[in-house]
């Protein structure tokens, strides 16, 4: 079986090709650069040529690319897309009932959606993690007395969504009115855990508005909705930002917190900002190094489990986590991690499971035997696969 991979920067990379070679497969790699264009022929010039070189049994991508899905159309070639971004925007691509396609989402709920669209072609594969690399980074770390710096009562691994390119801020110009009833629906989100409504509240005047001022047109080739645009993509990064800082002051205010992030200023002045964490390096550092480790996922994860849970699992660290339903199909509440249902309920898990250290042990070790177990890339791959060779011939 021959694999033909579409390099990109993505988390994973390397340990998924491993799982496909643990599977008898050649891997090539080929340079995904401009892979997100809807339509770029020399792109597809070039990947057109390399698929009549190569000759792969199959394509793979992490992430789905309408302009990798039309080539591997032409040529008769299966291609494997595993998505771990959400929203996805990609996803509503007119190119997905291309029956080359082997779609697989890491968000149930996402799945779900498109099923009930009528997509026939698209399969649920929660993330997963590489538990050998994740120790083994702490373990051949050359200085042992700086695994120090990563020592932490509680920590959180992730972005702010301070960025400039913010796209809520660009909806600057809209009415009192309009902003007003958005400011509503993020107020209302936000006390809501476990469903993400966004998209249905909006009207259709406030979506006009909207559009007046950003001058959204539709992307070519594709069916999404402003709604879901403005839900997903303006609406569901600024619910994320209000939240993890609300409730990043809050833990900083009561517990010793280290926040890595690339936000140079994160405005939580009791919250030690360590910068920018080398991911692939450094982050099983961070994960094991604290005594909690929280999740606060990006709201528009409607179910999905976040790479972040399984990389904080899968270096042996403990998780302390926003409600997502998925965790149900991979992991027990209470025996394998914990979920908070509001700041209230945050703060307090925090102040007994740093108290009570045995059983914070043990929830961490029972997650890192099932992940262990059941969800490394060498099963996921394994199991996608599997679906694969079920619906054709490898």
């Amino acid at each position: 079986m021959k694999v033909l991979f579409i390099k990109k920067h993505s988390f994973g990379r390397d340990d998924i090709k491993r799982a496909f070679e643990k599977q008898g497969a050649e891997v090539g790699f080929f340079d995904g650069t401009d892979a997100e264009d809807r339509e770029n022929p020399a792109f597809s010039a070039r990947l057109s040529e390399a698929l009549d070189t190569a000759k792969p049994d199959i394509v793979f991508s992490s992430n789905y690319f309408p302009i990798v899905s039309n080539c591997c159309n032409e040529k008769n070639i299966k291609y494997i897309s595993w998505v771990y971004d959400c929203p996805h925007i990609s996803l509503y691509s007119y190119t997905v009932l291309n029956p080359c396609n082997y779609i697989f989402l890491f968000d149930k709920s996402m799945y779900d959606e498109m099923v009930k669209i009528g997509i026939k072609n698209v399969y649920y594969a929660p993330l997963c993690a590489n538990p050998v690399r994740m120790l083994t980074a702490k373990e051949a770390f050359e200085d042992k007395s700086l695994l120090e710096k990563y020592k932490a009562d509680v920590a959180f691994v992730g972005r702010m969504y301070d960025e400039e390119f913010n796209l809520y801020e660009r909806l600057d110009g809209i009415s009192d009115f309009a902003r007003g009833y958005l400011e509503a629906i993020i107020e209302a989100q936000l006390k809501v855990s476990g469903y993400y409504f966004v998209e249905d509240v909006l009207k259709k005047d406030i979506v006009d508005e909207m559009k007046r001022v950003t001058n959204l047109e539709a992307t070519k080739g594709g069916a999404e909705t402003p709604e879901y645009v403005f839900a997903h993509y303006f609406l569901g990064r600024k619910i994320t930002q209000i939240e993890r800082h609300r409730l990043l002051a809050a833990v900083a205010e009561k517990f010793n917190l280290k926040v890595y992030t690339p936000n140079d200023d994160i405005g939580i002045p009791k919250a030690k900002n360590m910068g920018t964490l080398e991911y692939e390096d450094e982050s099983s550092l961070a994960f094991n190094g604290a005594k909690i480790n929280l999740n606060i996922s990006l709201r528009s994860i409607k179910t999905g489990i976040p790479l972040r849970c399984f990389d904080i699992i899968a270096s042996g660290g403990f998780l302390l986590t926003n409600y997502q339903a998925d965790f149900a199909d991979c992991f027990s509440d209470g025996e394998d991690y914990i979920y908070y249902a509001d700041e209230e309920d945050m703060l307090y898990k925090i102040d007994y499971f740093l108290s009570h250290e045995s059983e914070r042990k043990e929830i961490a070790a029972n997650a890192y035997e099932k992940l262990k177990k059941y969800h490394t890339y060498e099963e996921r791959i394994k199991d996608i696969l599997e679906i694969v060779s079920g619906q054709t011939n490898i």
